[in-house]
């Protein structure tokens, strides 16, 4: 991306603060996810080994996103192709505004930040189901 000259707005690595990482930019934005890839199977493991929420999943893990290139959404066709030409699995999973205030919400989730923690926007759904269907 860098050599093909596109102008990214931030690069952000989803660790150990899950999503709440997208807060770190220098300027104030509001994150809306629309869609998410399908988690890894590991997410489901650890989920119910140490019964979470998904508000704490989201919040603590990447569930499957390990990192976020944000860019100008007439560009974003064009991030694709170049991580196509690369071989590299990426998705357009939402749109990132600027904001007064530092929010994401994860509409496939049903959950919006408030400070340092999701909450749900409706009743929460488990995060994977925990039976065969």
């Amino acid at each position: 991306m860098f050599a093909a000259g596109q102008n990214l707005k931030a690069l952000i690595h989803i660790d150990d603060d899950g999503f709440f990482n997208l807060t770190q930019t220098e300027a104030a934005m509001s994150h809306h996810i629309r869609t998410l890839p399908p988690p890894l199977s590991i997410f489901a493991v650890l989920q119910r080994a140490g019964h979470f929420t998904d508000t704490e999943m989201y919040q603590v893990y990447n569930t499957g996103i390990g990192f976020c290139v944000i860019v100008a959404e007439t560009e974003g066709d064009r991030v694709m192709r170049i991580t196509a030409e690369h071989n590299v699995g990426a998705w357009q999973i939402g749109t990132t505004l600027e904001s007064p205030v530092r929010t994401i919400t994860i509409k496939p989730r049903q959950l919006q930040s408030r400070e340092d923690d999701f909450v749900f926007l409706k009743e929460p759904f488990p995060l994977w189901p925990t039976s065969p269907r």
